[in-house]
Parts: C-alpha cells; sequence; structure tokens
C-alpha cells in the first residue's frame, strides 16, 4: 500500500497538545488519507481505509476498488484544497514546537516514552517494540519531529503502557519520507514533505 503525494496524513488529526492552545485542524480531522499528488493501493492483500480521503492538487487515487474505502472521496475540488491548505499549516506548527526531551537514540525501538516533544535532525527508525507512557493520562501528547525519513521496521510495533494513550494525540512530522514495514503497527498521525508507504499487513491507528 503506497501513497506517492506532495504532502500527505495518514489517520485523523485531532485538536489537542497538552498544556498549549489546541492545533485548529477542523478540515483535516476526518481525513484517513490526504495525499498531494497522488494515492495508491498495490500487492495482493486488500487495504481498508477508514476515514475520507483526498488529493489536491493531483487527482490520481488507483487501487479503489479492489481495496475498500470507507468514506468520503475528495479530488482535485474545493474540499480537498481546504484542506491540503490546513495540514500545511498543521505541518508548520508542529515543526516550530520547542523540544522538551533528548533522546539519545534515532532507534526508539526498546524505549519508553514520556510525554513531550523530541526532535531528531535526520532519519528515524522503530526496530522491535517503542512504549508510550502517559502516566495515567488519556490526553498526554507526543510530537515527533524528524528532519529526513521514519522507517518503522518491519514486525515492529508502538504500543501505550497500561493502555492508557489516545492515538490521535501522537504526531509525527516527517521532513521527506515514511516507509512502514511488512506487518508493523504503528500508532499517530502521519504528517510527511514527499511521501508515505504502507508495506503488506502494516496497520496504522490514529
Amino acid at each position: 500500500f503506497a501513497f506517492v503525494p506532495g504532502l500527505l496524513v495518514i489517520a485523523s488529526l485531532l485538536a489537542g497538545i497538552r498544556g498549549e492552545l489546541p492545533l485548529d485542524l477542523g478540515l483535516v480531522e476526518p481525513y484517513a488519507v490526504l495525499a498531494g499528488t497522488s494515492v495508491t493501493s498495490t500487492g495482493t492483500t486488500e487495504t481498508v481505509v477508514t476515514g475520507d480521503m483526498g488529493v489536491y492538487p493531483g487527482y490520481t487515487i488507483t487501487g479503489f476498488p479492489p481495496s475498500l474505502h470507507y468514506g468520503t472521496l475528495n479530488s482535485f475540488n474545493s474540499a480537498a484544497s481546504a484542506a491540503q491548505s490546513a495540514l500545511a499549516d498543521a505541518y508548520i506548527a508542529l515543526a516550530a514546537k520547542t523540544v522538551t526531551t533528548t533522546v539519545p537514540s534515532q532507534n526508539l525501538g526498546g524505549m519508553t516514552l514520556l510525554p513531550g516533544v523530541f526532535n531528531f535532525g535526520a532519519s528515524v527508525g522503530i526496530n522491535g517494540i517503542l512504549t508510550l507512557n502517559a502516566n495515567g493520562d488519556p490526553a498526554a501528547v507526543w510530537i515527533f519531529q524528524i528532519g529526513s525519513t521514519l522507517l518503522p521496521a518491519a514486525g515492529s510495533s508502538i504500543v501505550f503502557a497500561n493502555n492508557t494513550g489516545n492515538p490521535n494525540y501522537v504526531y509525527w512530522q516527517v521532513g521527506s519520507s515514511a516507509t512502514l514495514g511488512t506487518n508493523s503497527f504503528f500508532v499517530g498521525n502521519i504528517l510527511a514533505q514527499t511521501s508515505i508507504t504502507v508495506n503488506t499487513g502494516a496497520t496504522v491507528v490514529g
């Protein structure tokens, strides 16, 4: 399952950065997929997208059907254009957040991270399990500012400690492309400048 956008988001983006004024994401919130150039579903495994899907200024959406989409489709229309403008604003706002936590490694696998704003100048990988610990706060927020690529490995996963946390409050602001490995389990909203690829068997929740 591959996307080739100019600027793309996977998952519904909901307002609510803990301890700050909420981001105004009203026009983006209904979207599961919002792309700049095209959306493409390939391979033998059926893809299921729940939520609105949009493309602007491009218009190409292929692979639906046979893949399944539950939601409104906006291709090269005023609704998609307005959502793209809101998405660009959200990307800039996330990139401007002040860093609160320093992580010594660019491989987040095996780590347990408390809520905060994390900045990485280059690529970030997830090999294994990344645990997000909300300390019992269901409205806790994690923001990851990534200068280059986001590369969760095959079979990797992101989980909430004690099942406390909201996937809608995890944000990945990516400077280039995100590629989710085969059978990986990913949590959060991806805002990527270049492209997002979701490989066979991967799941995105957010």
